[in-house]
């Protein structure tokens, strides 16, 4: 996890921010999975962390990717929302990615690119020499702003995304080289991170199958991990559990969802988390959403010739 720090004028903060349903779209991570779905993919999510807790983060999320076959790739798109403490941040993000097939599977190739639009409540921060009583809002601090600044920085990732029949692997590095800018004296610096998700797949009997995936994810100072199993059974209906954290420094939650194909175009998925840490203290754990729908396309897809069938072929 990567926790929010102000020092004087300069600030870091949660940059990478937790999802629960990660394995269900994986281009909600890498950019190089646009397309994988063979169809058009249009999921929303939100997700309500620690609540109970002042200035908890949440966010609300958009991605829609495609394939395009004539181009052997794929394209996507990601808006987003998402808010912690005194600060919030609207993303949007692009993305193109070209597919190598394999004798024994796919190997995808993705880029990212887009822009964050980064703003500061000055109304919620809190000064040692300021005046709250009554109403009044009086930060007696040179430092710290009066209502919403804002600007905008650019934003990239790169990733790489393998697939084949029973496991996918995937890396992805974001925000790398590093950029820095300004918000009327507050500096930022955007940390470089770096992705890497995997999934096995196991077939069980009674039309089951079971899931068991990993997610480490670095801001090349600290590591977090999620990890968990999923029992899907007739491609419609999952259940799952997850543990995210690996010792008593990063220990945050353990997760359990729920979720299944109400159509053949329409996938509802809902997790709830534990809170294992001293957070828990103060807060109630964590609610995500997630609903996906699917259309089919045939953008660039080669239609076969008709086929004339003769019974003379038979005689």
């Amino acid at each position: 996890m990567f926790f929010s720090s102000i020092n004087s004028s300069n600030l870091s903060a949660q940059q990478v921010f937790q999802s629960t349903n990660f394995q269900l779209d994986k281009y909600d991570i890498n950019p190089a999975y646009a397309g994988m779905d063979n169809a058009l993919n249009i999921t929303s999510r939100y997700r309500n962390q620690w609540q109970g807790l002042p200035g908890n983060p949440s966010f609300l999320k958009l991605n829609t990717h495609l394939p395009l076959y004539s181009f052997s790739g794929g394209t996507g798109l990601q808006v987003w929302n998402q808010s912690i403490g005194y600060e919030s941040n609207v993303h949007f993000n692009l993305s193109y990615n070209q597919v190598f097939p394999l004798p024994f599977g796919l190997v995808s190739v993705g880029l990212r690119m887009g822009v964050i639009n980064k703003a500061i409540n000055g109304d919620k921060f809190i000064s040692a020499f300021g005046n709250y009583e009554n109403g009044a809002l009086e930060h007696n601090d040179d430092h710290i702003p009066r209502g919403r600044i804002n600007s905008i920085a650019p934003s990239w990732g790169i990733g790489l995304y393998f697939f084949s029949k029973f496991t996918d692997f995937g890396i992805v590095l974001d925000e790398y080289p590093q950029v820095g800018f300004e918000i009327e004296g507050f500096k930022f610096r955007k940390r470089n991170s770096i992705t890497i998700h995997w999934n096995y797949f196991l077939n069980l009997p009674e039309r089951t199958k079971m899931e068991a995936f990993l997610l480490l994810r670095s801001d090349f100072i600290q590591w977090q991990s999620e990890m968990g199993i999923a029992v899907h059974y007739e491609e419609n209906v999952f259940l799952s559990c997850q543990l995210r954290g690996y010792n008593e420094n990063t220990l945050d939650a353990v997760s359990f969802g729920v979720g299944g194909m109400l159509n053949k175009k329409i996938r509802l998925a809902y997790n709830y988390d534990i809170t294992l840490s001293k957070l828990s203290q103060v807060s109630n754990g964590a609610h995500e959403f997630q609903l996906s729908y699917f259309i089919d396309v045939n953008f660039g897809k080669k239609i076969p010739e008709k086929i004339i069938h003769s019974p003379r072929l038979f005689e």
